[in-house]
């Protein structure tokens, strides 16, 4: 795809228990990495300790297998809530409503596992839900077994202007959800259940 450089954070996905952190780069071309790039990494020094790098190890071992999990999951998951009375709009790849189906069809196997929705009734409907949910998780973090729900306008976002945010689609609604690996009738239960709250 034309890319010279990916980097991955491996304290979410590749790593995927929420225990360790890291971060790894890829790159295409060597003469660029040395010249561009390793005085940096030299100078600042980005080894990982030898407990997080043994439990990115570990990790990585059940990564196709948890991914197959997670994109199943979350294909579901959208299916289900994307015509939902108190959703506006459920962002989704995996959805073939979504603009950029066509071109992550053509990119990806599985579509992943992070989605966001905009709720009705703005900032109380996305507090209502997150502190009515049971089994997912409200944190910062995404990227682990577990489904984690995060509300950027009042989380990451918080200091970003709402008229800024709005900009780029960061509603006062939008709830951002990194589905997990559970049972996909559990969390489809939770949400409803805490849609009904909020």
């Amino acid at each position: 795809y034309g890319v010279d450089f990916v980097m991955h954070s491996t304290t979410k996905f590749l790593n995927g228990h929420g225990n360790a952190l890291g971060g790894v780069m890829l790159y295409h071309d060597s003469e660029r990495w040395h010249k561009k790039i390793f005085a940096t990494k030299k100078l600042l020094g980005n080894n990982s300790n030898a407990f997080d790098a043994w439990m990115l190890s570990q990790g990585i071992k059940t990564l196709e297998l948890r991914m197959n999990r997670h994109c199943e999951n979350a294909v579901l998951f959208a299916q289900h809530f994307s015509s939902h009375q108190k959703i506006l709009k459920l962002n989704y790849c995996g959805l073939e409503s979504h603009p950029d189906y066509s071109l992550a069809k053509k990119q990806m196997r599985m579509f992943g596992s992070m989605l966001s929705f905009d709720l009705k009734g703005g900032i109380p409907s996305a507090i209502g839900l997150m502190k009515n949910l049971k089994i997912a998780t409200l944190a910062v973090s995404l990227g682990t077994i577990d489904t984690i729900v995060q509300h950027p306008a009042t989380m990451s976002h918080l200091n970003v202007a709402k008229e800024q945010r709005e900009k780029y689609g960061i509603t006062d609604g939008l709830i951002r959800v990194s589905i997990g690996i559970e049972n996909i009738n559990d969390i489809i239960n939770d949400f409803e259940q805490a849609l009904e709250k909020c």
